[in-house]
């Protein structure tokens, strides 16, 4: 190893056999080393005792001492000492980056790296204090996993020094609480709240902070660089958050990422959160609000009824609870006198300079909603891509909580009639917007096929209300879905005459989902040049099939107790494998199974 252009040595395993043998170390680091990593992780040291792998440290920082261009050492799972790192002497000086976790050190004296510029003491279990004094260009520190406290935090961290620090470390240090002292200000210079200047990423998961003090401590004025807050199990049962600006990542399921202002905010599983009040959601391009306690409805409105968020460009909020009276939701764009607020020609913004211009997702599954407020959301997105609607309740103005909209019982009517052209994603399944309505010339779904001619997903599963009116030659005209790919129609009342003609009219379909469906009492007819899954099992009453598939490669006919099959061609194209087929439980007599597996079987398949 010992030659010109050999400057990193990393290891997981092999220094863990043999560092008990100093000379065998000693062979293999030598004066030119820049960079030396070694894990004693798992089964090397099992067995090993606590004095056998201090010992081992010993002779690793004594072999290290070699080491004249030594700059990043990182050492972990080994009974590393204090005194084991001052073995190093004068190459303390040189290390620029320097990783001891899961060690045994508990007060390192590292005051002679000056040069230190990344520090990792993870896991460190009897960790209490770290001497970083002339440690002027220290940027990064991880204290995660250990028993470090505010006071200690205090004494390692002192004001100017820690404004240089832009990463902060903290996860399951059960002992940091960010609190102030008894009889202390928050804006005292003592306060470990204020005086992060150059802080950028802060993680205090599982940690005492609470949501009030992570708060004050992403404020501007304290941290004003700061781009990212994790706070992992923070403030599960938080009520009622006034999230100021750029101030809001203090709760389970985190993430805040800001640059100058909110961009990605996730709350997930606060199941007492009740109240949302976020200032700075201007330039907010992702919002996830997944099982709370936040009305959906009222969510909804306040982005297209109000300021609106022009940059949004994913919004999911899944499993909401039921319609809440006592939830309150205001999402402004920006703080007061922010420029971000005033439109280009100088005019004041309102409501209709601020829409969903760029949202591309919205995902409301199994959340309560109005049909109307979601035609608005629909109506003020012209760039939607993907929308989930799986088992949602749908209600009308005027049933349950009154809601201050217009529409009414207009409300599949003006969602078909704003369907964004762009839509290529569509769950729609086990909710009641399948229903025919009188303004309508069909349902709901031969409606949304023809509104949106980009569609390539679309899942109508559990609505039993699916009947009449799909798209027949009758009513479709020349109706093409082009770009249709998958089609999921399980559970529903869908009849063979209207599948069929729908599937005649997806000339890309690929795969296709038609399971439980009671309606299917006639023999169904496919013939389709480039679908490849069928899947019609538990089709109780489903008595004939026909089928000219040649791409086709799996097929599933679980339990179709009906099934008499007269003819099957689907001879595969060369090139193509065969379908894998599921027949189990398909009680027929002999004589059709056996003419099915004959037709099946053409072509020496």
């Amino acid at each position: 190893l010992d030659r010109p252009g050999v400057t990193v040595f990393e290891t997981k395993g092999l220094l863990g056999r043999l560092c008990p043998v100093s000379p065998a170390i000693n062979e293999l680091l030598y004066s030119s080393l820049e960079t030396l990593v070694a894990d004693f992780h798992g089964q090397n040291n099992r067995g090993r005792s606590t004095e056998g792998t201090a010992t081992a440290a010993r002779h690793l920082m004594r072999s290290a001492t070699r080491c004249d261009s030594l700059s990043t050492l990182q050492v972990g799972n080994l009974s590393m000492e204090d005194s084991h790192l001052e073995l190093l002497g004068d190459r303390m000086r040189q290390l620029q980056h320097l990783g001891c976790f899961n060690a045994a050190l508990r007060s390192p004296n590292l005051s002679s790296c000056t040069r230190l510029r990344t520090l990792n003491l993870r896991q460190c279990g009897v960790l209490v204090a770290v001497d970083l004094s002339n440690c002027g260009s220290l940027t990064s520190l991880d204290l995660s996993f250990t028993p470090i406290g505010d006071k200690d935090l205090r004494t390692m961290l002192p004001l100017p020094f820690r404004g240089q620090i832009r990463h902060l470390l903290l996860k399951h240090c059960k002992n940091v609480s960010f609190g102030t002292l008894p009889g202390e200000r928050q804006t005292s210079e003592a306060s470990l709240l204020v005086g992060w200047a150059a802080l950028e990423v802060l993680n205090v998961g599982h940690t005492h902070t609470t949501a009030e003090t992570l708060l004050a401590l992403a404020r501007p004025e304290n941290s004003p660089s700061l781009e990212r807050i994790e706070a992992t199990g923070q403030t599960r049962h938080a009520k009622d958050l006034r999230l100021g600006y750029r101030s809001s990542a203090v709760f389970q399921s985190v993430e805040l990422m800001s640059e100058g202002a909110l961009r990605h905010l996730v709350l997930t599983r606060c199941e007492r959160l009740s109240c949302l009040r976020l200032h700075g959601a201007m330039f907010l391009q992702s919002l996830e609000l997944s099982k709370t306690s936040l009305d959906a409805t009222r969510v909804l409105a306040s982005l297209v009824r109000g300021y609106g968020a022009p940059h949004l460009r994913r919004l999911v909020m899944q499993e909401a609870k039921e319609i809440n009276v006592q939830s309150e939701v205001e999402l402004s764009p920006a703080i007061a006198g922010d420029p971000a607020t005033t439109r280009v020609d100088g005019g004041e913004t309102g409501p209709e300079q601020f829409r969903l211009a760029q949202l591309q997702t919205l995902d409301l599954r199994d959340s309560p909603c109005r049909s109307s407020v979601l035609a608005e959301v629909v109506a003020a997105a012209p760039r939607l891509r993907e929308l989930g609607i799986k088992n949602c309740v749908f209600t009308e103005d005027g049933e349950g909580v009154p809601w201050p909209a217009a529409g009414g019982g207009r409300a599949l009517e003006e969602l078909v009639a704003f369907a964004s052209p762009r839509l290529e994603e569509l769950d729609a399944s086990s909710n009641s917007m399948a229903l025919h309505t009188a303004a309508l010339s069909g349902t709901f779904a031969a409606c949304m096929l023809m509104a949106c001619p980009r569609l390539a997903k679309f899942n109508m599963s559990g609505n039993y209300s699916f009947t009449g009116d799909l798209p027949t030659d009758e009513f479709a005209g020349d109706m093409e879905a082009s770009n249709l790919l998958e089609l999921h129609l399980s559970n529903s009342g869908v009849e063979a005459s209207h599948l069929q003609a729908l599937v005649h009219r997806c000339p890309k379909l690929r795969r296709l989902t038609a399971k439980s469906c009671v309606g299917l009492v006639a023999s169904l007819d496919l013939r389709h040049g480039v679908l490849q899954e069928v899947s019609l099992a538990h089709c109780v009453n489903l008595p004939g099939l026909v089928l000219d598939l040649p791409l086709l490669r799996v097929l599933d006919l679980t339990e179709c107790s009906r099934l008499t099959a007269n003819e099957c061609s689907m001879e595969p194209r060369r090139g193509i494998r065969p379908p894998r087929l599921v027949l189990s439980a398909v009680d027929v007599d002999p004589a059709a199974r056996q003419v099915f597996v004959t037709e099946v079987g053409r072509g020496g398949q």
